[in-house]
């Protein structure tokens, strides 16, 4: 007994002479506060960038059920906040539609389409029945990008999403995959 009652002393009075050392040792060069604004700053700056807009490539739903190839959208950001928008999904690509965009920080950078775009909201705003039919986000995490090329991934699906800069205006671009689809499907 008097051998386990001295281990026990033993171990505890090593414990307690061991070192807690409080200094924290710092991985990054700045805040998560700092990276996070640099990160929505980036983000910003790359999408008000490409003078063409971007081809988007969507798939709204977990599944991609309603959708099996997606959904091309396009799009051009500008500073002030305002998006343009036409898809594939419109009768006519040259009808357009303008609504507001913000960058916004959540537990990451969230691209998000603030007001009512009959595109974008289309695939995610839910039925009469208050069901969201097609599964679609219209808040997007970015993840990674550059002049060519960004990538974002929707909050509720984590479905890719990825842009690519355009070398012709949207409206080109939009025209050009519905002869694509038109010739396919004659």
């Amino acid at each position: 007994m008097k051998k386990i009652l001295y281990t026990a002393l033993f171990s505890m009075l090593a414990l307690s002479m061991s070192s807690c050392v409080n200094k924290v040792e710092e991985v990054f060069d700045a805040s998560a506060s700092d990276r996070l604004e640099q990160k929505m700053q980036e983000c910003k700056q790359l999408l008000t960038s490409a003078t063409n807009g971007w081809m988007i490539e969507y798939y709204p739903s977990f599944s991609s059920t309603y959708f099996p190839g997606g959904v091309t959208f396009a799009a051009t950001f500008n500073a002030d906040g305002n998006v343009t928008v036409t898809s594939e999904l419109a009768v006519d690509p040259a009808a357009t539609v303008t609504s507001h965009y913000s960058i916004n920080a959540s537990s990451s950078v969230v691209l998000t389409f603030d007001t009512f775009n009959d595109y974008i909201h289309y695939l995610c705003d839910p039925d009469e029945y208050a069901e969201n039919v097609y599964g679609g986000d219209f808040e997007w995490a970015y993840v990674e990008g550059d002049a060519k090329r960004m990538v974002f991934r929707g909050t509720k699906t984590d479905n890719r999403i990825v842009f690519t800069a355009l070398e012709e205006d949207i409206v080109s671009c939009v025209q050009a995959i519905k002869l694509i689809q038109e010739e396919i499907n004659s």
